[in-house]
């Protein structure tokens, strides 16, 4: 069972993860990686032959920031494809072949004049996507992707997570009253949005159960298992439920906590300011490393310090807390601005 502080945690992460403003800067994250990877296959010595492979990789990483535009484009007006597996295959696809080309065991990338920048905006986008991840199509026969109690104490793959890696507000908002819409699993899911499963008993969990409707003819809201919540999304299959990594996959009664209805007024809640916070101060008083946090052009500066921008040459430069980081205007493509691990 989850505790109500987990419940708040995960619900929280939830709406994060599935938000604007994190995709949006996930998808920031892979264009600045993205085009410091074009400076490298340019300013190449000996040039790299067209059909060379970090060439090519190039390709595939424009694609994906073109799917990313097209996404982003239809999440800001509340049309959420870019959740579904055939809305962000190209995203999916070219960011793990990202993943192993950045590989240093299997490849060597000393032919990079800027080495170090391409894998410190490479681990960027990398942290961002640990959530995005998450949130991707079900069906029928997969087990809900963020569903487990062990997404907050287990140590063991892939469920490693602590809330060392999150930031969270000093104080969660209460999870919304659970409303009285559900749907079972082998069924269409009606709303976006996040959905808390339930099963009849705790040895449920233990057994495949066959037929969910008659775990359930006499069955209440109040004394029900309930397990860790999940984002579902409309018009897919509401999946089956994993309680843990070793636990079987069983049909359960999802049951809706709160339908996502941002965006289509065209608006960004004001609680998404939160989101990119560089500080956890929930569940951790140490800053989180703003070495590989780069940001925008335009945005205000998270960290009194100094920063550069590879947009720039000798643009390394002191801002205090608050002031914007300008745009810098050049060939290098978006400005991204990154904390001097040197601070004298």
């Amino acid at each position: 069972m989850m505790t109500e502080d987990e419940r708040k945690h995960a619900f929280w992460l939830l709406k994060k993860y599935s938000s604007y403003t994190l995709w949006k800067s996930f998808g920031d994250a892979f264009q600045a990686f993205t085009n410091a990877w074009e400076y490298a296959v340019k300013n190449a010595k000996p040039p790299l032959a067209s059909d060379d492979l970090w060439v090519e990789a190039l390709k595939n990483f424009w694609q994906a920031c073109s799917e990313f535009d097209r996404g982003l484009f239809l999440l800001k007006q509340g049309d959420r494809q870019i959740f579904r597996k055939n809305g962000n295959r190209y995203i999916f696809l070219h960011s793990r072949y990202a993943e192993k080309l950045m590989d240093s065991e299997e490849y060597v990338h000393n032919w990079m004049v800027n080495e170090q920048e391409v894998k410190n905006l490479f681990e960027k986008f990398d942290h961002l996507g640990y959530g995005p991840g998450w949130i991707t199509e079900q069906v029928k026969n997969c087990p809900a992707v963020f569903g487990t109690e062990n997404i907050f104490r287990s140590s063991t793959y892939p469920f490693s997570i602590s809330y060392s890696n999150f930031n969270f507000p000093d104080v969660l908002s209460d999870v919304p009253f659970p409303s009285t819409c559900t749907v079972d699993t082998g069924n269409e899911v009606p709303f976006d949005g996040i959905w808390e499963p339930e099963w009849p008993d705790a040895d449920t969990k233990r057994t495949t159960a066959i037929n969910i409707r008659s775990l359930f003819a006499h069955s209440s809201y109040s004394n029900v298992e309930k397990g860790c919540m999940n984002y579902l999304i409309a018009g897919t299959v509401a999946p089956l439920y994993q309680d843990g990594v070793n636990l079987p996959k069983i049909p359960v009664r999802w049951r809706l906590i709160w339908q996502d209805q941002r965006y289509k007024d065209g608006l960004i809640p004001v609680e998404e300011s939160k989101y990119l916070s560089n500080t956890n101060t929930s569940h951790s008083t140490q800053p989180v490393s703003l070495s590989t946090q780069g940001i925008a052009g335009n945005q205000a500066c998270p960290q009194t310090g100094y920063w550069f921008t590879p947009a720039q040459a000798d643009s390394r430069r002191h801002f205090k807390e608050g002031d914007p980081m300008p745009e810098v205007k050049s060939n290098y493509g978006a400005t991204i601005w990154q904390w001097d691990s040197d601070q004298a």
